[in-house]
């Protein structure tokens, strides 16, 4: 129950991970924004980012049709991604707490780098149990974790 304290609050959960990204604004435990976002931004079979792989190239960056496509969008994740904090930001400086998974430098970059959101703002917490792929369903099942309820508990 980590939202005991802040069950009538707005809370945010931001999660990104793999070319994939969901956000939701909670007020207590009704849903008052969501959003998610793909994109493919995986090597196949490598299980890497494009620009994971670009950075361990040294000099030699594929050039491949697939790459290009790759480095599009993981371009069009972060705008879309900066473009969508933005626009919540009056939700995120409401919010009680803001809860984040993205795993690795370049997902946490996605997240941090608009100046919508700070690492060092006290309200941004990591998620304390593991989490599953970005999806709405997941953000759903992460806060009714958080709140420590079943999700058909009748709300007192």
């Amino acid at each position: 129950k980590l939202l005991s304290g802040v069950a009538k609050a707005k809370v945010t959960l931001l999660f990104a991970s793999g070319g994939h990204f969901a956000g939701c604004v909670f007020q207590g435990r009704e849903k008052v924004r969501s959003k998610t976002f793909h994109r493919y931004v995986i090597r196949a079979k490598a299980g890497t980012r494009q620009a994971v792989r670009d950075a361990m190239g040294g000099g030699s960056v594929p050039k491949s049709a697939g790459s290009s496509i790759r480095r599009h969008n993981e371009e069009a994740l972060q705008r879309d991604i900066n473009d969508l904090l933005e626009a919540w930001r009056g939700d995120l400086g409401e919010s009680a707490l803001v809860f984040v998974h993205a795993p690795g430098t370049v997902n946490k970059a996605s997240l941090f780098g608009s100046g919508a959101l700070s690492h060092k703002d006290p309200r941004v917490r990591g998620v304390p149990f593991a989490t599953r792929r970005p999806t709405l369903s997941e953000l759903n099942r992460v806060h009714s974790l958080l709140l420590g309820i079943h999700p058909d508990t009748p709300e007192p």
